[in-house]
């Protein structure tokens, strides 16, 4: 199996980009008097390459409409004639680099002559580039499969992402677009949508898509309420495969059907959430959630095998009308550090621990089909062992607790990861993860392959209730001397396997090995996130064969 990705105007925007590196942005931590008040905010929008430097740069930057300033003033949580308050405009900086369309190069202050007290502040950014289009490619036993995207991420210089999308597999083609508005007419509300149709190779239509959602975020620290409405519709032809194969079921001895079903589904959701505290986050949600499922089997299904095919590969239709809490607590602090996840960028770092917690209850008097509760904790910390080591520890657990049938769609999940930063050209990473899933419904097994982080082989390659994956990668900078560099390579080794607890023991599993080198770009002028391209080889695909994958994608697989 071979994956490539591209990305059009790469090279050339490497080129731009070398010729303009820059260093890394930093605020100024000048003495502001205590109470000083804030007389002036100045904001300076650069171009995506420095102007009247040469005549590629000016056809590149004509290319782009540079961000407003208006979008970047929304972003600050500071205005003038606001005391002067050195946690906003840190957390300013980071939302700025949360919108991924500007790097924030330097945010300073003044004192205002003769006027004591007063301090102006400058705020200077630099435009990403924001038109994409980008293709994955994918050929495997004659069939080819491709993802073909364009899109703009600041629309107008207002921060409005447009997308467009195609994306073609072994069984369908679908076309998808989406549309964000992060400040709706200036508001803090956000809206988005998405809607897709697909159809078969043959042209006939198989199902669509749609999302829509309101949102109120909590977009500082300090906010106190956050709302969101959201509704999801999704009609679709599901084929389970292995690469190209159509995985198959026995519902009878001998006999054996393929995987395939149709499956609608209905989501309406309201959340309200109300957040304590500043340093240490308290977080509050109510919401109510009404889910619609109904399931079919393919059109030329045996009529005779109906009940045996849904059992083994379908759920039953269900309606549930949820209504929940969720919290959410953490002591995040916030570090700025380099070179771990974008080569040669700042990257803010949340130092602390926290807890995810949602929830819910269905009941039948409220035109549910199951009395039940459902919940999912999530635990998390990452800690900074001196100035060289970087570790995360998660541990997440969700069930459904159902009347008359017990627990079911039980998973525990344990994952751990280590940075050790600073080590001769590079970073080595770490990874562990575990889960174990216990009474899964049908399309809740656990998977494992290049989507889940064992490169080398082809996405859901292996399936069941138990998944174990190791992996280490080797992250180095061939380019020392240069302080900003945009590109890195990688040396990785993945190990890991799936299978089901009640066909074999852990002392009869067998673990399927991977390694291989990879290529990382760090462009800040042509994409936020660092791309990534891989080249697995996989030492266990089947008796006495290797085989390969290309694989294409953004920021680290973890």
């Amino acid at each position: 199996m071979i994956r490539i990705g591209l990305s059009a105007c790469a090279l050339v925007v490497l080129v731009l980009n070398t010729l303009s590196a820059r260093t890394d942005p930093s605020t100024n931590l000048e003495y502001v008097p205590p109470g000083a008040v804030v007389r002036r905010i100045q904001i300076r929008v650069n171009e995506v390459f420095p102007e009247d430097k040469n005549f590629f740069f000016d056809v590149a930057n004509a290319f782009h409409v540079r961000t407003a300033e208006a979008t970047i003033r929304n972003e600050l949580l500071y205005a003038e004639g606001d005391v002067y308050n050195q946690d906003l405009v840190d957390e300013s900086e980071r939302n700025l680099r949360k919108l991924n369309i500007c790097v924030v190069e330097r945010t300073r202050t003044t004192p205002v002559p003769g006027q004591p007290g007063q301090v102006d502040v400058h705020v200077e950014v630099r435009d990403i580039w924001s038109l994409y289009f980008n293709i994955k490619l994918e050929s495997s036993g004659g069939v080819t499969r491709y993802n073909f995207k364009w899109g703009e991420r600041n629309f107008l210089g207002r921060n409005l992402s447009l997308e467009l999308e195609l994306d073609r597999d072994t069984f369908f083609n679908r076309w998808r677009q989406h549309f964000d508005e992060p400040r709706l007419f200036g508001s803090r509300w956000r809206f988005f949508e998405r809607i897709g149709f697909y159809y078969d190779h043959d042209g006939n239509r198989v199902g669509e898509g749609i999302e829509l959602y309101l949102i109120r975020p909590l977009f500082a620290r300090s906010e106190k309420w956050g709302w969101q409405t959201s509704f999801q519709y999704d009609d679709e032809y599901i084929i389970k495969n292995e690469g190209d194969r159509i995985k198959e079921v026995e519902v009878a001895p001998g006999v054996f059907l393929p995987r395939k079903y149709f499956h609608k589904s209905y989501v309406l959701e309201n959340v309200l959430v109300r957040s304590f505290g500043y340093t240490n986050k308290f977080n509050m949600g109510l919401y109510v959630r009404n889910e619609q499922n109904r399931y079919r089997g393919y059109d030329g299904l045996p009529h005779e095998y109906d009940d045996e095919f849904r059992r083994l590969v379908m759920k039953d239709d269900y309606t549930r009308h949820k209504f929940g809490i969720l919290l959410d607590a953490n002591n995040h602090r916030f570090i700025r550090i380099r070179n771990l996840n974008n080569y040669g960028r700042i990257e803010d770092l949340a130092l602390g621990t926290s807890i995810r917690t949602t929830l819910s209850a269905s009941r039948t008097l409220w035109g549910s089909d199951e009395n039940g509760w459902y919940s999912t904790i999530t635990l998390s910390n990452t800690a900074m062992i001196g100035q060289n080591h970087i570790s995360m520890a998660v541990a997440s657990f969700s069930s459904d607790f159902v009347a008359g049938s017990g627990q079911r769609d039980m998973v525990t999940t344990l994952r751990y990861v280590h940075h050790i930063r600073n080590l001769p050209l590079g970073t080595l990473s770490l990874r562990a993860e575990t889960s174990i899933g216990e009474r899964l419904e049908n399309d809740s097994y656990l998977s494992l392959g290049a989507d889940k982080g064992l490169r080398g082989y082809v996405s859901n390659r292996f399936e069941g209730d138990r998944r174990i994956v190791f992996n280490a990668e080797y992250r180095f900078d061939p380019l020392p001397f240069i302080e900003n560099p945009w590109i890195a390579f990688a040396a990785f080794y993945d190990l890991g396997a799936c299978w089901f607890n009640h066909e074999r023991s852990l002392a009869d599993v067998r673990f399927y090995p991977a390694l291989g080198l990879g290529l990382r770009l760090a462009i800040p002028s042509l994409n936020p996130a660092m791309m990534r391209f891989d080249f697995g080889f996989n030492l266990g695909n089947g008796p006495s064969t290797i085989g390969s994958i290309f694989s294409f994608g953004y920021n680290h697989a973890f």
